[in-house]
């Protein structure tokens, strides 16, 4: 391993010694996790990190909105649960959920071709510790320097925080 000096402003530094103190390892340490975790990333698609980042402020959003964390209380499930079917929505595929099961992939992680029992089982790699990407992983192309971003706030007839149009929601 070969030792780096950086230089860091003060207000990271003691975000960092903080974090490196409730961990219960040294600065060097916690950097080092800073770093692996930021190039974690790249496995995901540009779309994909967008959604992910998105996630994360809902969460904060709803906490701060309903005043408990998602996973503790109902109500805040639910407005975390709908916030996420809101966003995803908004940026919905044209065209119905139907795909040839001769155009799957034979390698895939769940040998079913329907849709649900795919969903369920992977689900249930997901969650039980069994990470895709060390077992399937599948060559992805590199996105399309034309892939839009998102450029403002985020309303009817913008790019929408995934990319592509932003798609006006149905109240029930």
């Amino acid at each position: 391993m070969r030792q780096v000096n950086v230089s860091l402003p003060d207000d990271l530094r003691t975000k960092l010694d903080a974090a490196a103190n409730a961990a219960g390892h040294t600065l060097g340490t916690e950097i080092r996790l800073c770093i692996q975790r930021a190039h974690s990333w790249e496995q995901f698609d540009p779309q994909t990190q967008r959604l992910m980042l998105l996630i994360g402020q809902i969460a904060v959003g709803t906490e701060r909105q309903t005043g408990r964390t998602w996973w503790h209380h109902p109500a805040a499930y639910f407005v975390f649960r709908r916030t996420i079917e809101i966003l995803l929505g908004r940026n919905k595929p044209p065209g119905e959920p139907r795909i040839n099961p001769n155009e799957l992939p034979p390698n895939r992680p769940v040998a079913v071709t329907d849709l649900e029992q795919a969903a369920a089982g992977l689900e249930a790699l997901i969650t039980h510790g069994h990470p895709l990407q060390d077992r399937f992983e599948t060559p992805r192309p590199p996105p399309s320097p034309t892939t839009p971003t998102p450029t403002g706030p985020y309303k009817r007839g913008a790019t929408s925080p995934l990319g592509g149009q932003a798609k006006p929601t149905r109240r029930n």
